[in-house]
């Protein structure tokens, strides 16, 4: 049994009444980091041009060092994320979870599982 998601029965549509398809779903995720991206790069760039245009504060020599630390600062955590992603997907791929609770499972008097 299929149901029809805005009208259209067939690819895309989920078998699941209450729930979206997997490529709906995936567009508006991507519309919305689109959209928190924009407002927070725009939040930025106001904050940049508040501070050396209204206060005068920020001098180029200054700015740069800023700029570099934060470029540093960010390498470093997109480095942990993708680690970390990358690590994810190798568990899951292997099951590893599964596996370990086997295991732990076979020495344990406790049979629940």
């Amino acid at each position: 049994m299929q149901r029809a998601v805005d009208g259209v029965a067939g690819e895309g549509s989920s078998p699941w009444p209450g729930t979206m398809p997997a490529r709906a779903a995936s567009t508006s995720s991507v519309r919305s980091a689109r959209r928190q991206t924009f407002i927070i790069l725009g939040g930025a760039i106001w904050a940049l041009l508040v501070t050396i245009l209204m206060y005068r504060a920020l001098p180029w020599e200054i700015f740069k060092i800023a700029v570099a630390a934060s470029v540093r600062t960010s390498a470093i955590v997109f480095l942990l994320v993708g680690t970390a992603t990358a690590f994810a997907y190798l568990l899951a791929l292997y099951r590893l979870p599964d596996h370990l609770t086997d295991a732990m499972l076979a020495i344990s008097s406790n049979r629940s599982r």
